[in-house]
């Protein structure tokens, strides 16, 4: 519940960031798993210590529930963008150092908000 009291908070809410590698390198791959491989992960908060609340983008060709907004591609602002599936199952801290890849734009920021509201 603490990671969810602080979305929708904070000075980066809406960038887009690029983690890197979420797994160890020698696991064999691939795994069938969001954490697999360097992908785009959307700010959706601020935690108290400046840390990062964020959630991954997912292939959204795949099975979509409920609990995982779809954003068009033209609502994401970074290079490769497509239409996505941002995990809201699968929020994580990540260190505030992390440098801006992308944004995501006006309509993607509500329909996330609104699967947030579904997803409480």
């Amino acid at each position: 519940m603490l990671l969810w009291g602080r979305l929708v908070l904070g000075s980066r809410l809406w960038e887009v960031v690029r983690p890197g590698l979420m797994t160890n390198h020698d696991v064999s791959r691939p795994l069938l798993t969001v954490y697999d491989g360097d992908r785009p992960w959307v700010i959706l908060g601020e935690l108290r210590s400046g840390a990062l609340v964020a959630a991954p983008l997912n292939d959204a060709r795949g099975n979509p529930k409920w609990w995982t907004p779809l954003v068009e591609a033209d609502q994401l602002a970074f290079p490769g963008s497509k239409r996505s599936q941002v995990e809201l199952a699968h929020l994580w801290s990540l260190p505030a150092t992390l440098p801006k890849f992308g944004s995501v734009q006006a309509g993607g920021r509500q329909t996330i908000e609104q699967g947030i509201q579904r997803y409480l």
